[in-house]
């Protein structure tokens, strides 16, 4: 009897040793087909003018005051609807700036939301994570309520996907799938280090081929999820500055003045990411075709490039009456407004 249950725990710890052999085997194949990204040097690199035009729009918007700080935004078409601090959330019309409807229900009935703290979008439903009644909420296009969704944990941000949601936990970073009845099925822990001082910056992106993608903050690996998992692309370097993998808390990388990845969007050619160096928030954008880089010209436009979301082709920005004070010289443009870029021209033929 004794030699039966020797032999059995034998099977199973040989079992357990080969599934993580397969599992760190699987784990290095994912990495090895990553692309790592060599971050130069600010001197050392070139302007973005010389091959890359970078065309701006600007949207008055007449009724923005009455719209606080933005929390989270998603845009369907023509239209983006944002979440901000008050609670409230707002159909903007991208093509005039109007806002043409607004929903600030708080309470704890049926169609009320306690705590809204995250939106994501399809083709034609508007979801809101309320981390009060740790429900996902569903709106139609007109904010009307469309039912909701129990959800089994608790999360910052999130973006829709074929079959559930992709949610993204900020502490300690990770990433889960939740299907759209509300089951969990799969975490990925996305940094061994404790997020202690959020950075605000984007957690998905997607590519003109809705292809979803993934960068926990202070992240220097942007995961692209794939037949149901979070797979590296690409990764990267920003040599000697950059952060240690000995941290063990976000607010050390900003004491210490690290270099780590910020705000990032994928396209079809090219990839876009800002970064922290020093105390400097920095562009720079890889082609993916070429495999060259190039930063942004600071002198380049009197617009400045600071993109919040992606869609489709175009890059967006929706900036209060606060901030576009500090933004522009000129007092006529002191009022609330979406910056629309378009990027064209890439050629990155030169580093």
């Amino acid at each position: 009897m004794k030699t039966k249950k020797f032999l059995n725990k034998s099977i199973l710890m040989s079992c357990i040793a080969f599934t993580a052999t397969l599992s760190c085997t699987n784990a290095s194949k994912d990495y090895d087909s990553s692309v790592l990204i060599h971050v130069t040097d600010t001197p050392n690199r070139v302007g973005m003018d010389d091959y890359i035009k970078i065309e701006s729009e600007l949207v008055l918007i007449d009724t923005m005051p009455i719209i606080s700080e933005m929390v989270d935004i998603v845009q369907i078409g023509n239209y983006c609807y944002m979440l901000d601090n008050n609670k409230a959330i707002s159909c903007i019309d991208l093509r005039d700036g109007k806002i043409i409807r607004q929903k600030r229900q708080i309470g704890h009935s049926l169609q009320e939301l306690v705590q809204p703290l995250a939106l994501a979008a399809d083709s034609s439903l508007v979801y809101v994570f309320d981390a009060g009644s740790n429900k996902m909420v569903k709106m139609d296009s007109s904010l009307s309520f469309k039912g909701s969704i129990d959800m089994p944990c608790g999360f910052e941000r999130f973006t829709k996907v074929d079959g559930g949601f992709l949610c993204y936990s900020e502490y300690r970073p990770a990433v889960h799938f939740i299907t759209d009845a509300g089951k969990l099925i799969y975490t990925h822990y996305m940094a061994n280090y404790i997020v202690d001082t959020s950075s605000k910056s984007n957690i998905f992106t997607r590519d003109e081929n809705n292809n979803v993608y993934i960068k926990a903050e202070y992240s220097d690996t942007v995961f692209q999820w794939a037949n149901g998992k979070c797979i590296p692309k690409y990764i990267f370097d920003f040599g000697k500055n950059s952060t240690p993998k000995k941290i063990k808390k976000t607010s050390d990388m900003w004491s210490k003045h690290f270099t780590f990845s910020m705000d990032y969007f994928v396209g079809r050619d090219n990839l876009i990411i800002s970064y922290l160096e020093g105390r400097e928030k920095r562009y720079v954008c890889y082609s993916t075709s070429t495999g060259k880089m190039a930063g942004f010209s600071v002198n380049g436009t009197n617009i400045p490039f600071i993109p919040q979301w992606k869609y489709k082709n175009c890059y967006y920005a929706l900036v209060n009456y606060e901030i576009t004070k500090y933004l522009f010289k000129n007092p006529e443009l002191y009022r609330s407004m979406l910056i629309k870029y378009r990027i064209t021209n890439l050629d990155a033929s030169t580093q």
